[in-house]
């Protein structure tokens, strides 16, 4: 039995997920999906084994199309990752002890590392005692989220929540029990110090009532 093609919409939807950098719920409103279903049931479309297929069929034709690979990933992946340790050596200080940056000689991959650099000249002090400061503003690429891409790509990081023994219930349960008997411990504790000081009280709180 032949399979069924897969329908305009939802190629519509892929197309759309593509161009706008891969969000779903944009792609599905694009598509002309309710609101509802483009928010809550991404799965009608993107869970589908026919568009996994297409998407994943669209990918490595891209991927042969510009010679990408996973070792092209990784690799620039890396460098992102090192950045701060390959930009550190064009970092100086002048004869007052601040610390400015001097890019003479860097190569064009190094200067591809800075995402913005900027100066902001400013005077300290007041009057005829104002020095002129000179701060150097650079912003390099986000090496953290580089890291975190290789480390799941590594599988060093599970962010699935698993949970071993009993149900979600009965943990609430069981913390709800928790905390009923701190908050008798509390109120015998309260009240063998109003005791012990022979005072009587005329009322008692009972906490959490």
């Amino acid at each position: 039995m032949a399979k069924k093609p897969i329908t305009q919409r939802r190629l519509l939807a892929i197309d759309a997920w593509f161009e706008n950098g891969y969000e779903k719920t944009k792609a599905m409103r694009t598509a002309g999906y309710s609101e509802m279903t483009s928010l809550k049931c991404q799965a009608v479309v993107f869970g589908r084994e026919d568009v996994k297929a297409e998407i994943q069929r669209r990918q490595a034709k891209s991927a042969k199309k510009h010679e990408l690979n996973q070792d092209w990933v990784i690799k620039r992946l890396m460098a992102r990752a090192d950045a701060p340790l390959h930009l550190a050596k064009f970092k100086k200080i002048d004869t007052e002890g601040q610390l400015y940056w001097d890019f003479t000689g860097a190569t064009q991959a190094e200067l591809g590392m800075v995402q913005d650099l900027g100066v902001e000249f400013t005077k300290v002090g007041r009057g005829d005692s104002a020095v002129d400061v000179t701060k150097f503003k650079m912003k390099d690429v986000d090496a953290h989220a580089a890291l975190m891409a290789l480390s799941r790509h590594l599988g060093l990081f599970d962010d699935k929540i698993t949970v071993t023994e009993g149900s979600l219930e009965d943990k609430i349960l069981a913390g709800r029990r928790r905390l009923n008997m701190e908050n008798a411990k509390r109120e015998e504790d309260i009240i063998h110090e109003m005791l012990s000081r022979c005072q009587t009280p005329k009322y008692i709180y009972i906490l959490g009532v």
